[in-house]
This record gives structure tokens, C-alpha cells and sequence, in this order.
């Protein structure tokens, strides 16, 4: 396993991946949740899953692999169910068995399916999919409007005598009719692929949101403290001067000290610490 491999890890939400199971096609989600691996497969009739601790996970392990020591079974596991499918060698709706090279052997692990039930089913596969094409048809909506409004601002030009000069640009006005009857996907439909690239697109929706509110939650912190700097009091300290090797004046409280003859060397106190 490439040292690359090793830097990924299962993502909070399902990544799913296809996977074969009896010539058959299936789909395959991982996710680490509250410190438990979770592995989900199905062929959208049925679904099967298991939900790892890490305690239970690192004793299967242990089990599989006796002649292994001094390893960081956690690192080796999430390296081998990012890639469920690479490193799969048995496939079955009961049992997943996996493998793959370390020196001196094999590094193996069983995942132990159990059917699930159709509110797990919905809650995990279902919901994603419909928020998906929810997204999609926000998006198909936008980019209509879009498009005629291109229109109309073309129209607008020619009617003020602007010619294009480069006629391989020159486009039909768009009518949702002919968009709707000629631009129909003729490929064949591949329900699984198809599905795939729905959940897929889901997880980067929900990436996307993650990672504005990050960015606005730091946006905010930002000006916050901008904000409680410029509103902090600044303290000046008279009598004192600034150090030729500083850039900051370091201010110290005046002493008072008794008088103290004038003749005398010793007729100043520090201002600085």
C-alpha cells in the first residue's frame, strides 16, 4: 500500500464506491462516525451493514493477523475500507474479506454484514438521494433562467446594431421546448452508476456547506477580534523613551525613591525594566 494511500481517511458521510458482488452490482459506503466505522452495501432493493468500535475492530484484527506485533492496527484499517472494493477478495452479502501485501504476508479483515432495516435504509441512501436531486432541480431552474436572460441581453445588442463577428458563435434563441425534446440523455441507464453519482454528489453538497460555515465561522472570528483591538485603550507612558532596538515601548511604573544628594552618581532611577 502506497504511503499516499495511507494519508485518507473514512469521511463522516458515506463515500460509496461499486463493488461487485456475484456479478452483480452493488454499492459500498464507508463512513467513520463517533470513532465506529460504519460499512454499508447495497443493490437499492435490499441493504446490508456493520457498525465497528474500534475495540471490536482492533480484536478482529488481532484475531485474523496473530503473527503481527508492534502495528498500528487503526492507520491499517482506515487504509483498507477507504478502498473497499481495491482490496476486496471475497464478496458476499453476508461477508466481506479483505487483504492486501505487507512484508513478510498478508494483512486480512473479515466485515460481518447484517441486513438492515428499511428505516435505516431510507434515513442513509433514500434521504441522500432526495436531497441530491433537490440540488439538481434548484440548479436546472437557475440555469434556465440564466440562459434566457442571455437571450434577451443578445436581443438588446443586435437592436443596437452590434454585429458578432466570429459566426461560429452565433447560437438559436433558446426554447425550453426543444431543450426539453433534442437534448434528451440517449446513453444506456446504469441505475447503480447512476445512483452513485447522485450520493457522490450529496457528499460534495454537504462538503461545500462544511467548509463555508468553517470559513464564515472564521470570517467572524476575525473581524471580532479586529474590532476588540481597535476598541482596547491605549496606554501612554510619559517620561519614557522608546529603545533603539525595539520596536514596542515597554513601559514600567515610575519609582519613587527619597532624595538623594545632587553630586551624587547614583541620582536617577530606571524607568525601564
Amino acid at each position: 500500500m502506497s504511503e499516499s494511500e495511507g494519508k485518507h481517511i473514512a469521511k463522516d458521510n458515506y463515500k460509496y464506491k461499486e463493488l461487485l458482488i456475484d456479478e452483480q452490482k452493488y454499492l459500498v459506503g464507508v463512513r467513520k462516525r463517533n470513532g465506529s466505522w460504519q460499512i454499508l452495501v447495497t443493490n437499492l432493493v435490499e441493504a446490508y451493514e456493520e457498525t465497528l468500535t474500534e475495540k471490536t475492530a482492533v480484536a478482529r484484527c488481532k484475531q485474523l493477523n496473530p503473527f503481527l506485533v508492534d502495528i498500528d492496527f487503526n492507520e491499517r484499517l482506515n487504509n483498507l475500507l477507504i478502498d473497499i472494493p481495491k482490496y476486496a477478495i471475497v464478496c458476499t452479502v453476508q461477508c466481506l474479506k479483505l487483504a492486501f501485501e505487507i512484508e513478510g504476508g498478508k494483512f486480512m479483515f473479515e466485515i460481518k454484514l447484517a441486513q438492515c432495516n428499511p428505516e435505516y435504509f431510507h434515513d442513509n441512501i433514500m434521504n441522500s438521494l432526495y436531497c441530491s436531486f433537490s440540488e439538481l432541480h434548484h440548479r436546472y431552474q437557475n440555469l434556465l433562467d440564466i440562459v434566457k436572460k442571455k437571450d434577451k441581453e443578445i436581443e438588446e445588442y443586435k437592436a443596437q446594431g452590434v454585429e458578432i463577428l466570429r459566426h461560429s458563435l452565433v447560437t438559436e434563441p433558446f426554447t425550453e421546448k426543444v431543450f426539453n425534446s433534442k437534448l434528451k440523455n440517449s446513453e444506456s441507464t446504469d441505475k447503480i452508476n447512476v445512483f452513485l453519482n447522485a450520493l457522490n454528489l450529496y457528499e460534495s453538497l454537504e462538503s461545500t456547506k462544511s467548509n463555508d460555515i468553517s470559513g464564515k465561522q472564521r470570517s467572524i472570528g476575525a473581524e471580532s477580534k479586529s474590532q476588540l483591538d481597535e476598541t482596547k485603550p491605549k496606554v501612554k507612558c510619559e517620561g519614557s523613551v522608546k529603545r533603539p532596538w525595539s520596536k514596542e515601548m515597554r513601559c514600567a511604573v515610575n519609582r519613587k525613591l527619597p532624595k538623594r544628594v545632587k553630586d551624587s552618581k547614583q541620582n536617577s532611577a530606571f524607568q525601564y525594566l
